[in-house]
């Protein structure tokens, strides 16, 4: 009987709307409930375990009983709850990061032990936990991106430019890379091509590796024109230094050392000419 089931503290939906459950009890109501509630006994009744919105969506349906597993009264029922959540497809990556935090805090767990508890990989479980290190702007954004695709940031995405920021050791470039994600939408593949950009040029600004990967809306973009003057600007400054190191090339050098500044010539002259090829057609 579902009167005997008293709620426990829901550690891993604390976060979720459940006011709105329209959705879930038209499924339960169409197809039954696939999964049965998790509970564990108490005095007379039993205490809910796993499945709180699955609870108040067949209790709004009007059912007087529900399929459900019954735990041991020794059952390790909080991590057993943490878990279950986790590996639920339709819980958020912010409750889930919480959750793996709780599960890393409480019980001293490494990464590769949250892994093999949760059935998670490793690299996932780490993604997951550096939502946490992120400003609430961001979390709310990937969060948006789970329930209905209204933002583009993505685990993905915060992966990706984690890249430039231990590359260059510059906080700053993995903000604005989060942030030209959210204003233009780029995708995964994009950001990617970005920061490969970034990382084989230190020196490239954000703007002008944005016109590389995306010459042709650049093109009319009335916001992105405006960028082109500093941009022009830094591509003449790189100029100039590519013919300032180029004008060494006769100095008394040793051979290893003398290679790897043509190189470094060759390299900064070439990033310059094709940034300005693409500058020149947009």
């Amino acid at each position: 009987m579902l009167e005997q089931i008293e709620l426990a503290k829901i550690v891993v939906e604390k976060h979720r709307d459940v006011v709105d459950l329209k959705g879930l009890a038209e499924s339960i109501e169409q197809v039954g409930l696939l999964h049965p509630l998790l509970v564990q006994p108490q005095g007379d009744g039993y205490t809910l375990v796993a499945g709180y919105r699955r609870f108040l969506a067949i209790k709004q349906l009007g059912w007087k009983t529900a399929p459900a597993f019954i735990l041991p009264p020794d059952a390790p029922a909080d991590l057993i709850r943490i878990i279950e959540n986790i590996q639920r497809e339709d819980v958020d990556p912010l409750c889930k990061a919480e959750a793996l935090l709780t599960l890393k805090r409480d019980k001293g767990w490494s990464h590769q032990q949250l892994s093999e508890v949760t059935g998670m990989p490793q690299s996932k479980v780490s993604y997951y936990l550096n939502i946490l290190d992120l400003p609430a702007k961001y979390q709310r954004e990937i969060v948006k991106n789970f329930q209905d695709g209204s933002s583009p940031l993505t685990l993905s995405h915060v992966a990706v430019a984690r890249v430039v920021e231990r590359t260059l050791g510059n906080p700053e470039m993995f903000y604005l890379i989060l942030d030209a994600v959210l204003e233009y939408g780029l995708t995964k593949a994009e950001t990617q091509e970005i920061v490969s950009l970034i990382k084989k040029n230190y020196n490239l600004s954000l703007e002008a590796a944005l016109i590389l990967v995306r010459p042709a809306q650049f093109r009319y973009e009335q916001k992105i024109t405006r960028l082109s003057k500093p941009v022009e600007e830094l591509l003449q400054a790189y100029e100039a230094l590519g013919k300032s190191l180029e004008s060494l090339k006769d100095a008394p050098l040793a051979t290893g050392s003398r290679k790897e500044l043509l190189n470094t010539v060759r390299r900064v002259l070439d990033q310059v000419e094709t940034t300005r090829n693409i500058l020149e057609r947009s």
